[in-house]
């Protein structure tokens, strides 16, 4: 599939070609690769951009989703994960397509630990870190604990001709809930410039230590972690080159976003 390449680079303010970039060189490992954009997906574009094998070429931590928005990603350590609408969580296969997903070479920052809080805690007190490191880079986050309660939720397999994501996540939508967990959470930070391309703000999955439970986060209850944070002032976003892209209409898409990741129907 051809794309249409370009990268944003608020580093030094250009524009360069990804052509010919090898995504391992020490200088490019500081850097978030997005592919495609969250409008695209909300709009139903759930059509492949770049194949798994691909995908995790650049990157060892990430999020996305799969063709169909068939489940929910989390890639951690460099393995892609696809946590399945019906409650399973399989390693993804390199064969199939990402329409939407963002990964970097996680290298961490800054660390801390938390005990005893919740998810809309854990997210106000890294967004405070957040605004005192610096709120226009964009920001990975890992936090390996152990969760007295976890809410997920996936999205079964659309099939074409697509709906809105919005659409999919109303009748589709799977939640699953578990208790005294450990396993791993898998956070992007965005700032708000950002949101037009992507999310502001935090975007959170889960998996779990054993890798057969996982999902989108919607709540929980930490009860012990710790805190990894990658700061990076680097981001490269592909665009598919398609016939449906192209024809998508991108706007008036915010409250169905915001929606969709705070996990409403």
């Amino acid at each position: 599939m051809a794309l249409k390449r370009f990268a944003l680079l608020f580093t030094v303010c250009s524009i360069i070609s990804l052509n010919g970039i090898n995504a391992r060189n020490a200088r490019q490992k500081d850097c978030l690769y997005q592919f495609s954009t969250i409008q695209s997906l909300a709009a139903g574009n759930f059509y492949g951009t770049v194949s798994v094998a691909d995908f995790v070429k650049y990157g060892t931590l990430g999020l996305g989703t799969f063709v169909g928005a068939n489940g929910e990603m989390i890639v951690i350590d460099g393995v892609c994960y696809q946590a399945l609408g019906n409650g399973q969580v399989q390693k993804a296969s390199l064969s199939d397509s990402v329409p939407f997903g963002a990964v970097t070479y996680f290298d961490n920052d800054y660390s801390y630990s938390f005990d005893n809080i919740t998810f809309v805690e854990i997210q106000d007190s890294l967004t405070g870190i957040i605004k005192d490191k610096g709120a226009n880079s964009f920001y990975a986050c890992r936090i390996d604990g152990e969760f007295q309660y976890m809410k997920v939720r996936s999205v079964l397999k659309q099939e074409p001709p697509y709906c809105t994501l919005a659409e999919a996540v109303k009748t589709s939508q799977r939640e699953y809930e578990y208790s005294n967990v450990k396993g791993t959470v898998v956070a992007l930070y965005c700032p708000e410039y950002a949101g037009n391309v992507n999310a502001a703000g935090w975007h959170m999955h889960f998996i779990t230590d054993d890798r057969t439970k996982g999902g989108h986060i919607m709540d929980f209850v930490m009860s012990d972690g710790k805190v990894q944070i990658d700061r990076t002032n680097m981001f490269m976003m592909t665009l598919p080159e398609t016939e449906s892209f192209s024809r998508l209409n991108l706007s008036g898409l915010d409250d169905d976003i915001d929606k969709i990741e705070k996990g409403k129907k």
